[in-house]
């Protein structure tokens, strides 16, 4: 069997609705990114993998991550230091997400992103204060120096 057809397998077998969440975390080390998406777009991915899914290399892996109805806060955090300017853009774009996100995308120097930010924010309710998006701020940069010093 080569190669194109085991990845094409396992794509629909990601997609299987009756998929246990262990053969999806199986799934989501392919060497295919469709595959990793599917996974990270299956509802029975656990926190784990979606987690690990976050810091996949591949932007829409971390597109289908962030659009996941389980992603929450942490993992966004994670996400938001996407260097990828489309990652950023698929956060920016979703209503869903925390204001306190939106108001710290809004602040990205990228101004497609900054602009779709501060449109998302104008389109839902509960827009937060400064001080949120400050404290959201120091929470990520902590987070990542934690992870630098090997402390996470």
């Amino acid at each position: 069997m080569n190669e194109t057809n085991y990845d094409l397998q396992a794509y629909f077998r990601a997609g299987d609705p009756n998929i246990l969440t262990k053969e999806l975390d199986e799934l989501a080390n392919s060497s295919c990114h469709k595959v990793r998406r599917r996974v990270a777009e299956h509802r029975n991915v656990s926190i784990k993998t979606l987690s690990a899914l976050a810091i996949d290399n591949h932007p829409d892996v971390r597109i289908a991550v962030v659009e996941h109805a389980a992603c929450n806060e942490n993992i966004m955090k994670e996400i938001i230091l996407s260097s990828h300017v489309d990652v950023r853009f698929a956060l920016a774009e979703n209503p869903n997400l925390p204001a306190s996100i939106l108001k710290l995308l809004s602040l990205d120097d990228n101004p497609y992103v900054s602009n779709k930010a501060n449109d998302t924010l104008k389109k839902i309710e509960g827009i937060t204060s400064g001080q949120e998006v400050i404290e959201l701020i120091i929470d990520v940069v902590d987070s990542c120096h934690s992870k630098q010093r090997g402390l996470i």
